[in-house]
């Protein structure tokens, strides 16, 4: 089924950041992500996972290892892969400072 497109939807976090380092993997395992955990906190992740959840993305299959919100395998490892770029990129900016 595909979400009404005039639908948005709205999640507030009570720390709505990121971990100052990457990778930016959620803080705790859900079933639909293969990958691994992170040992900082991730409000980030888990508030946009509530909002696919809200939204309504994917309502039949949500919480389940078939679910992934729809996300192929690949397409993890290349947003793996970019996060990793660009934290090292980061970490080149901030040495050169």
């Amino acid at each position: 089924m595909i979400p009404d497109p005039r639908k948005v939807t709205v999640v507030r976090a009570a720390v709505a950041e990121y971990p100052a380092d990457p990778p930016f993997d959620p803080s705790e395992a859900y079933p639909e992500y293969p990958g691994t955990v992170a040992s900082s906190p991730n409000a980030v992740y888990a508030a946009v996972r509530d909002a696919f959840r809200r939204g309504g993305l994917d309502a039949a299959g949500f919480a389940t290892a078939e679910s992934r919100f729809g996300i192929d395998a690949a397409v993890v490892k290349l947003v793996d892969g970019l996060e990793a770029a660009i934290g090292h990129r980061r970490s080149t900016l901030s040495a050169a400072s």
